[in-house]
Protein backbone atom coordinates (compact mmCIF):
# COMPACT_ATOMS: atom_id res chain seq x y z
CA UNK A 1 0.00 0.00 0.00
CA UNK A 2 2.69 2.65 0.81
CA UNK A 3 5.77 0.59 0.58
CA UNK A 4 8.47 2.56 -1.15
CA UNK A 5 6.44 5.50 -2.11
CA UNK A 6 7.67 9.28 -1.55
CA UNK A 7 6.96 10.72 1.77
CA UNK A 8 5.21 13.60 -0.08
CA UNK A 9 2.47 10.75 -1.15
CA UNK A 10 1.89 9.58 2.77
CA UNK A 11 -1.02 12.05 3.94
CA UNK A 12 -3.21 10.77 0.57
CA UNK A 13 -2.48 6.88 0.69
CA UNK A 14 -3.37 7.61 4.93
CA UNK A 15 -6.79 8.33 4.33
CA UNK A 16 -7.48 6.17 1.64
CA UNK A 17 -6.79 3.28 4.07
CA UNK A 18 -9.10 5.17 6.66
CA UNK A 19 -11.52 4.87 3.68
CA UNK A 20 -10.93 1.43 2.78
CA UNK A 21 -10.65 0.00 6.31
CA UNK A 22 -14.42 -0.28 7.21
CA UNK A 23 -14.64 -3.16 4.08
CA UNK A 24 -11.01 -5.03 5.46
CA UNK A 25 -11.03 -7.81 7.36
CA UNK A 26 -7.13 -8.67 7.02
CA UNK A 27 -4.15 -6.37 6.27
CA UNK A 28 -0.91 -7.92 5.25
CA UNK A 29 1.64 -6.55 7.19
CA UNK A 30 4.83 -7.14 4.80
CA UNK A 31 7.80 -6.29 5.84
CA UNK A 32 11.98 -6.84 4.37
CA UNK A 33 13.89 -6.10 7.60
CA UNK A 34 13.07 -5.61 10.97
CA UNK A 35 16.19 -4.54 13.45
CA UNK A 36 16.62 -4.95 17.07
CA UNK A 37 14.82 -1.33 16.85
CA UNK A 38 11.89 -2.91 15.70
CA UNK A 39 12.11 -0.32 12.89
CA UNK A 40 10.74 -1.66 9.10
CA UNK A 41 12.92 1.16 7.25
CA UNK A 42 11.00 1.00 4.00
CA UNK A 43 6.97 1.20 5.34
CA UNK A 44 6.04 3.62 7.69
CA UNK A 45 4.53 1.55 10.19
CA UNK A 46 4.02 3.92 13.02
CA UNK A 47 1.25 5.71 10.94
CA UNK A 48 -0.49 3.41 8.85
CA UNK A 49 -0.77 1.71 12.43
CA UNK A 50 -1.33 4.83 13.55
CA UNK A 51 -4.55 4.86 11.31
CA UNK A 52 -5.36 1.03 12.34
CA UNK A 53 -5.72 1.52 15.90
CA UNK A 54 -7.85 4.89 15.75
CA UNK A 55 -10.55 3.21 13.57
CA UNK A 56 -12.87 0.49 14.47
CA UNK A 57 -10.72 -2.77 12.56
CA UNK A 58 -11.38 -5.76 14.33
CA UNK A 59 -9.75 -8.03 11.60
CA UNK A 60 -6.42 -9.58 11.09
CA UNK A 61 -2.71 -8.42 10.65
CA UNK A 62 -1.00 -10.49 9.16
CA UNK A 63 3.19 -11.11 8.63
CA UNK A 64 4.79 -11.62 5.29
CA UNK A 65 7.70 -10.98 5.51
CA UNK A 66 9.80 -11.14 2.36
CA UNK A 67 12.83 -13.20 2.57
CA UNK A 68 15.07 -11.96 0.01
CA UNK A 69 18.10 -11.90 2.25
CA UNK A 70 17.34 -15.48 3.87
CA UNK A 71 18.17 -14.37 6.97
CA UNK A 72 15.08 -15.86 9.44
CA UNK A 73 12.11 -15.58 9.09
CA UNK A 74 10.93 -16.62 12.43
CA UNK A 75 13.37 -14.11 14.26
CA UNK A 76 12.02 -11.21 11.81
CA UNK A 77 8.27 -12.40 12.49
CA UNK A 78 8.64 -12.31 15.77
CA UNK A 79 10.05 -8.61 15.69
CA UNK A 80 7.03 -7.36 13.79
CA UNK A 81 4.99 -8.91 16.46
CA UNK A 82 6.57 -7.10 19.19
CA UNK A 83 6.32 -3.69 16.69
CA UNK A 84 3.33 -4.33 15.97
CA UNK A 85 1.76 -4.49 19.55
CA UNK A 86 4.54 -1.54 20.61
CA UNK A 87 2.92 0.57 18.06
CA UNK A 88 -1.28 0.04 18.83
CA UNK A 89 0.02 0.47 22.62
CA UNK A 90 -0.90 -3.44 23.15
CA UNK A 91 2.26 -4.28 26.03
Amino acid sequence: FVQFKPKEELPRMLEELKAILPYSVELHGKFHYLGEDLVEPSIPYKEILAVVKDSDFDGYLICEYEDELYCGGAEFTKRQIRMEKQLLGMQ
